[in-house]
């Protein structure tokens, strides 16, 4: 872990955390999980936070509409002090996160009958007739909501193993994030079957969204109690629960409230709810997320390393010994296999070291939209893409990134976007139009409007693929140091339009002899290009590299000197480039190429 802590460090990165959340103490935020989308979700429950502000006016009530990637977060982080999950999630948010139920929703038939219970349904094209029923699906092409959705995948997925059949016995699962996605996958034929709630298919009827002969429902087991098409047991409605950061006082207050919530109150009449109720005992969704095992009941019947040592520390500790005697007897060959390795991947990339540029170097830059579409990208990331500039800018950037890893992304643009965060870095895989990976390192930074709202995102994509495959070798803080040395010999700075840096890379800061966060906001030209040769000043408004802040024009510079912190200088090689937005030049990105020597020497200091 400390050499890959190491490595993290050495890491192109153009990045700074600076929290900056900033939530009024009156503001009580109710997180909604927006199973149907954010829309839908804000249209549902906006007039029950405005029940709550007219009831409790001391305080401002304000939906949230969350994702379900972002639950956990909004959560740990003390983001909301209310959530509206559904079942599964709230077993897994209390287990983990200490949140308390304190009512169950009643949600509304067509019929207007109150119900405290729902499930899941298994639905297919009505002109399909496979699958017949359950016990039909192995093989099959499934739609469900997301991993963690109660009714929209886990209630059949629990139907299923019951019946024999598992998860990979199916031919592929799609996870689609919303219910009325899951129907819109059935009925374009991208999948045999959907799973969703059991009260979707009446609403997206209801809603005119599609006409009630289309879609069919498997092995249907509503009746005169349950009215709704299900497939599956039904199981407690959705909570309302507390946080970690919700007072009792206004837990109550708002509790005494809802309770009291008539059912022909528009909030109730828009959230299609009969109103709450005294919470229901949860305890069947726990034992359905232990038979599955799933969080927060992952680890549930395993063994694990705590038990295994208590049990077995004896025969650790004999098994230790021996792997230390031969650590001891293989330390010399080992020693020498890693230098003979090293030196060969010296040998590999001495030529190519040193040659990049700023449109050469394995770097990739692009402006994108405070939602992710691409404004323009760099040769560099067009080629990681393998796509043409043309080509990405009809693309949003999460379209490149590899699924697994697209919620990193969408988490790091939604923390700009609240400004909770000034900047964000992630490691994730891009994905080419042929459907090859690579790993590569993004940093989004975002350019502000002077009413302080994002004009822009900068995004830096650095390809870091062969570095991970390296790092499964290397396992010395001097191997990993000499490693990145011979991978990243580039400095990069960023500049703001009064020539004060914006950012700064691990090896900039080193090559000039500063810490990055000496650099940050300093002027740039007095720093380390403040005289020339022959001893005297330089005036900034000659400067060459900071004058594409007035001319708007990129220019290099070769063997140009520049100066370090403790006095002494070194030459290097430059390419200055304006950042251009509507018309106005918002900034510059110098990154300079030192020659070997000086290299060495900063990195002997």
């Amino acid at each position: 872990m400390a050499a890959w802590r190491i490595l993290s460090s050495l890491v192109l990165v153009l990045l700074m955390w600076a929290a900056a959340l900033s939530v009024s103490a009156d503001e009580i935020r109710i997180g909604v999980l927006a199973k149907r989308g954010e829309v839908k979700a804000l249209d549902r429950w906006s007039p029950l936070a405005s029940y709550l502000q007219e009831r409790i006016p001391q305080h401002d009530f304000r939906i949230v509409p969350m994702q379900f990637d972002e639950i956990p977060g909004l959560v740990d982080n003390n983001l909301v002090q209310f959530v509206i999950v559904n079942s599964a999630i709230y077993v897994d948010l209390a287990v983990r996160y200490g949140v308390r139920r304190i009512l169950t929703l009643e949600n509304r038939n067509a019929l207007g009958r109150s119900l405290t219970r729902f499930g899941s349904t298994l639905v297919a094209r009505a002109d399909n007739p496979e699958p017949a029923h359950l016990v039909d699906m192995a093989g099959k092409r499934v739609a469900a909501v997301h991993a963690t959705s109660l009714g929209g995948w886990l209630m059949i997925r629990d139907e299923l193993e019951s019946r024999g059949i598992g998860e990979r016995d199916l031919k592929q699962v799609l996870f689609t994030n919303t219910h009325d996605a899951v129907i819109e996958a059935v009925i374009s034929e991208r999948v045999d079957a959907g799973i969703v709630r059991s009260d979707t298919l009446e609403r997206m009827i209801s809603e005119g969204k599609i006409d009630a002969g289309i879609i069919r429902v498997i092995d249907d087991k509503s009746n005169h109690t349950f009215p709704f098409k299900v497939t599956s047991r039904l199981y407690p409605e959705w909570p309302i629960a507390t946080t970690r950061a919700t007072p009792d006082a206004i837990a109550k207050q708002v509790s005494n409230h809802l309770l009291a919530l008539p059912a022909d109150h528009p909030a109730a009449v828009a959230a299609k709810i009969s109103g709450w109720t005294i919470p229901e005992e949860y305890q069947p969704v726990h034992e359905l997320l232990r038979r599955l095992r799933v969080p927060p009941y992952e680890e549930y019947g395993k063994l694990t390393l705590e038990s295994l040592v208590q049990d077995y520390w004896e025969v650790l500790l004999a098994i230790g010994l021996a792997i230390l005697i031969m650590a001891l007897l293989l330390r010399n060959l080992s020693a020498l296999n890693r230098k003979l390795l090293l030196r060969s991947r010296q040998l590999e990339r001495s030529q190519e070291a040193f040659r990049a540029t700023f449109e050469q170097a394995a770097v990739g830059f692009a402006n994108i939209s405070a939602s992710g579409e691409f404004l323009r990208a760099n040769r560099r990331l067009c080629s990681l893409a393998e796509q043409s500039e043309s080509e990405l800018r009809q693309k949003n950037f999460i379209d490149i990134i590899y699924p697994e890893d697209a919620h990193k992304l969408i988490q790091g643009l939604e923390e700009l976007r609240r400004q909770s965060s000034r900047q964000f870095s992630a490691e994730v895989r891009i994905v080419d139009r042929n459907g090859n990976r690579r790993w590569t390192s993004i940093s989004l930074a975002p350019s502000w409007s002077s009413s302080d709202r994002i004009k822009h995102i900068i995004a830096v994509v650095d390809d870091i693929d062969e570095l991970k495959q390296l790092h499964l070798n290397l396992d010395r803080e001097s191997q990993q140091k000499e490693l990145i040395l011979n991978m990243a010999g580039d400095g990069i700075l960023g500049l703001h339009p009064d020539a004060t840096h914006s950012f700064c890379n691990p090896v900039a800061a080193a090559l000039l002899g500063y810490e990055i966060e000496e650099l940050i906001g300093q002027d740039s030209h007095s720093l380390w290009h403040h005289t020339r040769e022959d001893g005297s000043p330089y005036p900034s408004a000659e400067c060459p590299i900071t004058s594409v802040l007035k001319k708007g024009i990129t220019h290099r510079g070769n063997n140009e000197l520049l100066w370090r912190k403790d006095g002494s200088s070194f030459r290097a090689d430059f390419i200055s480039t304006p950042i251009i937005e509507e018309g106005a030049i918002t900034g510059a990105v110098v990154l300079f190429h030192a020659h070997s020597n000086e290299i060495e020497r900063s990195v002997d200091r």
